[in-house]
């Protein structure tokens, strides 16, 4: 049994115990005395503070294994027929797949769309496209990861969406450094609400684009719908 499966496991436990404390508290209230109750009541919130800690801990180990997997069954890069990275790419985005400008910066501009389940519905995925020009920008620079937010806040107030899928594209090679940047994806998955983030590689010269993805395998549902996003836009 892996670690992932043992957490797992030992979450289950604790939180049957904890509601089993609970109810013991309930029936001591109404049939014996208010002191033995406050005793279950203390231990029962000392366990409650235990499952969240240990809550955490499997989220954590669930990722790290998940990651691993990517890692071992990971894709070669795609190949594209068009030039990534360009303005004519970015009016071919916004004009077929409805993404809308939302800030054009010096290093980088950003983009969005929504996706609806239906027409009814409120939106319920943010679709955040990045396109990083200046090749000495990081994926993680701090400017890009405060201007991300400021979008996410502001569209937030009329279109109250619950996902967040964010990819990010730069000119550069799958080696080195810039690979080990590239392959600093995340996802989370908490309260039913899903975040993934990947950072998309996009070699001119080979026109082939590197990012962190799997044909048989992946992280969650989310990603991979990222993931087909960040074909289709590269077709």
């Amino acid at each position: 049994m892996d670690n992932a499966k043992k957490s797992r496991l030992l979450l289950s436990l604790l939180v049957i115990l904890s509601l089993s404390v609970i109810g013991l508290s309930v029936l001591t209230l109404i049939f014996i005395n208010q002191l033995f109750s406050s005793f279950f009541i203390v231990g029962a919130i000392l366990l409650l503070l235990v499952i969240l800690k240990m809550q955490n801990s499997y989220c954590i180990i669930n990722m790290e294994r998940k990651y691993e997997i990517l890692q071992a069954q990971k894709a070669s890069p795609i190949s594209v027929n068009q030039g990534l990275i360009s303005d004519n790419w970015i009016n071919n985005t916004k004009i077929n797949y409805d993404y809308v400008s939302y800030k054009r910066h010096e290093d980088y501009q950003l983009l969005y769309r929504f996706e609806r389940e239906s027409e009814r519905q409120r939106p319920k995925t943010i679709l955040i496209l990045v396109i990083i020009f200046n090749q000495k920008i990081n994926f993680d620079n701090l400017d890009l990861a405060r201007d991300i937010s400021a979008l996410e806040n502001s569209v937030y107030k009329k279109n109250k969406y619950r996902h967040r899928l964010i990819m990010q594209f730069k000119e550069g090679l799958a080696e080195g450094a810039e690979l080990n940047q590239a392959d600093k994806v995340f996802y989370l998955t908490q309260s039913r609400v899903h975040f993934v983030l990947i950072n998309c590689l996009f070699d001119r010269k080979s026109k082939q684009l590197y990012f962190l993805h799997s044909n048989e395998f992946s992280p969650n549902q989310y990603y991979k719908r990222a993931v087909d996003e960040i074909v289709k836009l590269s077709k």
